[in-house]
């Protein structure tokens, strides 16, 4: 009698499909318990592996360990069996919308379980094919598909037990979508199809998850790590309260205002339930001790399983992180609890996602505390790979802090308020806004459902008075080329000890650097800071530069956008170049930050386009016109009122009446969104008109299109290993050499983090052209690419570099 296997070891050991089927409906089932959705997960993954009781993939299977060349991955379909066998138990006669809408989440998850481009299109882009229906009337052969379902009903459980198991889901799905339905003003509005969107898309997460987490426990025989985080968080929250004690009593109007801001935390942390909350405290105002007082006083109080940390800036990650993990864990560079995540070093170079070691190796987010970036928050719903879309599900339950809210990319908007509002609604979660300039997100078309008294910092008008530190200079009226730039830089830096200059731009940025090395004396010492450096480089560059400040050394900091918020640091004078007000402000909040001197100066200029080069960017070039023509051009606007709340919330009504409102539903075609393909009846409408025919299925969702055009940033970047020190080349020789069993590739990938750089399509390209990168997985997996840079290509001061002959300008990214 053939063994059925699920997965055979590198080492050939074998996992047998009955354990791992029931396994993964173990874990499918602890994941989704949150949202009273167990047995929904849970029969999904009970069923997703089925069919691989043939004895086609059996000898697929075997083939493969002996000779992996002599298959072709994913050829064999495996899929499609268990989809069927729940269209089976369902039974969809359009009676019964729920139970209907329940088999198309089943089946789709189930069908569309190793596909990188996540859940099948119900409707495709063309607005003509229903990839879902397809793939649901694909033809099985009669042989093998009750060969699947006798051995499936013998080995992991039997027909009636079965039936009795969904019958359950049935009844958890139904409680759910009438609690859906009845929530909503208008039954089946916008909100109830984008919610059942994202429901698909957690059961999906559920599955997907378990799936992995189960093979990984099989091919690296450990167990999944279990955390008390009641017990952990108790700890922390202790920890963070000695900490703040530890400042003593407050020594100006600044502390006391910190310490009024931080009790407030804490007191709406117990008073409050889930809900989308803002925390507008100014620049300087002890923002991330703050918001993390309330996401532990939160945690501890409504049982979180985690509190998650999102940044748009990979700075601003670097820096909190050291900040979470100094004050929680005693030692900023002690990772326990506390994991940094910046982006997926591993990218696929086929359609088909395997299980590879490569692939398992990858972080879930299973893990008390996560620090990681806005893209890969809305990476893990939207954007392509299993890798992140297994992210999801840990989104649940838990306590969000958004930091820097208002450089949420205009295009992306809508889908950003979508997913809060699901996480605040239904799935458990508290999510925090955090920033001095708060965008006005309930204003826009898909609004962000805000809680009914949202802000957490109290009288706010006053608050933000009390803060000025600041004198606003406008020297916008003629633009400055390099040689006028670097002139008067020198001046003011003749009149303060310590000057920041923020660009828009990293070509800018070197440039201008490199200018004003050869001007300054000996007693000036200049930085370089830009997201061409990996962040173990910026994270040693920083440290040095606020040593410095702190020796009173004279210094000269050339950085781009990423030194703008979250970065404890304070200049005497900062030189910004015209940009939008929120980014104005923050820079703002790096000069005079606690009140060394009465006021401090803050320069606003324009630059030439032969310098700052913004034609790409049109979420800065939009910024800017609305900055200089709307407020700085306002004469009835005063210098010392341009941050109050009033003119923020003007600033941010015009950035977004000045786009159209496709734009901020994420226009990927003249006459569709992304926002549409999530809510599926407009799809449903266009499908009926293009092709006559009526639409027969419960969703119109689009998620294989929205997985093929989401990119939070506008060109689609790569991530390089850079050699930037001996640990760095260490890693990457580890990753270049042989894969042993006592090799721990999660770790290494892990600590391999704070050595990457991400770049644009065409750097990358150039970068080949220029021998400068290298693929470390070459003789290794044919679908994966890891690539790593070449020494020469990496600068001590610069970070990534390109050969001096190009004229490339490297890239814009602020993220």
């Amino acid at each position: 009698m053939m063994e059925y296997l699920a997965h055979i070891s590198s080492d050939g050991r074998k996992q047998r499909l009955k354990d791992h089927l029931c396994q993964t409906c173990h874990l499918a089932e602890e994941f989704a318990r949150p949202l009273r959705l167990a047995h929904v997960a849970g029969i999904a993954a009970l069923l997703h592996d089925s069919g691989k009781y043939t004895p086609t993939f059996q000898t697929y299977l075997r083939q493969a360990v002996q000779n992996q060349t002599s298959v072709k991955r994913g050829s064999v379909d495996h899929s499609t069996f268990g989809g069927k066998l729940i269209l089976e138990l369902a039974k969809k006669t359009g009676a019964d919308h729920a139970e209907d809408q329940l088999a198309e989440i089943l089946s789709n998850a189930i069908f569309s379980h190793h596909n990188s481009l996540g859940l099948k299109d119900h409707i495709a882009e063309d607005l003509t094919q229903c990839p879902y229906a397809k793939r649901v009337e694909k033809k099985l052969p009669d042989n093998e598909y009750i060969h699947v379902k006798e051995n499936f009903f013998a080995e992991v459980i039997s027909r009636e037990e079965l039936k009795a198991y969904y019958a359950k889901a049935l009844e958890e799905y139904r409680n759910f979508e009438k609690r859906l339905a009845a929530d909503d003003e208008a039954a089946y509005d916008d909100d109830y199809w984008t919610t059942l969107y994202l429901i698909e898309a957690f059961i999906y997460s559920c599955l997907l998850d378990a799936d992995r987490t189960d093979t990984a426990c099989f091919e690296e025989q450990k167990a999944t790590k279990k955390y008390d985080e009641q017990k952990l968080f108790q700890t922390y929250y202790e920890r963070l309260l000695k900490r703040l004690q530890a400042f003593g009593s407050p020594k100006n109007k600044i502390d006391r205002l910190r310490s009024e801001m931080s009790k407030q935390c804490e007191y709406y942390a117990e008073k409050l339930g889930d809900g989308i909350y803002q925390l507008s405290i100014p620049t300087g105002g002890g923002k991330t001790l703050a918001s993390l007082r309330y996401a532990l006083k939160k945690a501890i109080l409504q049982n979180k399983k985690r509190i998650i940390y999102i940044s748009p800036y990979n700075s601003i990650l670097d820096q909190n992180t050291q900040v979470f993990r100094e004050v929680l864990n005693g030692d900023k560079d002690d990772e326990t609890n506390i994991l940094e995540y910046h982006s997926n070093i591993i990218r696929d170079k086929e359609k088909y996602e395997t299980e590879s070691q490569l692939d398992l190796a990858t972080e879930t987010f299973a893990i008390p505390i996560v620090m990681t970036t806005l893209v890969q928050f809305l990476n893990t719903v939207y954007a392509r790979g299993t890798r992140n879309r297994r992210r999801f599900h840990n989104f649940i339950d838990a306590v969000i802090i958004i930091d820097e809210v208002q450089n949420i990319p205009l295009k992306c908007l809508a889908l950003f308020n979508m997913l809060i509002n699901f996480l605040t609604k239904y799935g458990k979660t508290s999510v925090l806004l955090c920033t001095a300039t708060q965008p006005a997100l309930e204003k826009l078309p898909v609004k962000a459902q805000l809680a009914e008294k949202s802000e957490i910092v109290q009288h706010l008008a006053q608050v933000e008075k009390e803060f000025k530190r600041v004198k606003f200079h406008d020297e916008t009226a003629c633009e400055l080329g390099l040689k006028e730039m670097t002139r008067f830089i020198f001046e003011k830096a003749q009149k303060n000890a310590s000057v920041l200059v923020i660009l828009n731009t990293k070509a800018a940025v070197a440039n201008v650097f490199e200018q004003l090395q050869m001007m300054l004396a000996d007693d000036i010492k200049l930085y370089h800071l830009s997201t061409g450096m990996c962040p173990a480089h910026r994270k040693e560059e920083l440290a040095a530069l606020k040593a410095d400040l702190k020796a009173k050394q004279r210094v000269i900091c050339i950085s781009t956008q990423l030194i703008e918020a979250g970065v404890d640091i304070s200049f005497s004078c900062v030189i910004r170049s015209l940009a939008g007000l929120d980014s104005i402000a923050q820079s703002a909040g790096r000069c005079n930050r606690n009140g060394e001197r009465t006021l401090g100066d803050v320069y606003i200029v324009a630059l030439r386009s032969d310098l700052e080069n913004t034609a790409r960017l049109r979420y800065i070039n939009d910024g800017k016109s609305i900055t200089k023509k709307q407020i700085l051009g306002d004469p009835a606007i005063k210098s010392d009122a341009i941050l109050s709340p009033q003119v923020v919330n003007r600033y941010f009504s015009a950035l977004y009446k000045n786009v159209p409102e496709n734009t901020l539903e994420y226009a990927f075609k003249q006459d569709q969104t992304l926002y549409e393909c999530a809510l599926g009846d407009e799809n449903i409408i266009k499908f009926e008109e293009k092709t006559g025919l009526e639409f027969e299925d419960q969703f119109g969702f689009g998620a294989e299109t929205i997985a093929k055009y989401f990119n939070v940033i506008d060109d689609v970047t790569t991530t390089l290993l850079v050699p930037y020190d001996e640990r760095a080349k260490e890693l990457i020789a580890l990753l270049n050499g042989n894969w042993t069993a006592e090799f721990d590739l999660r770790e290494v990938l892990r600590q391999a983090q704070i050595y990457t750089v991400n770049v644009y399509e065409q750097v990358l390209v150039k970068l080949a052209q220029q021998g400068a990168i290298y693929d470390l997985l070459a003789d290794k997996h044919s679908q994966k690419q890891l690539l790593a840079l070449n020494p020469e290509s990496y600068d001590a001061k610069l970070g990534l570099t390109l050969k001096k002959e190009s004229s490339f300008d490297l890239d814009n990214s602020i993220f």
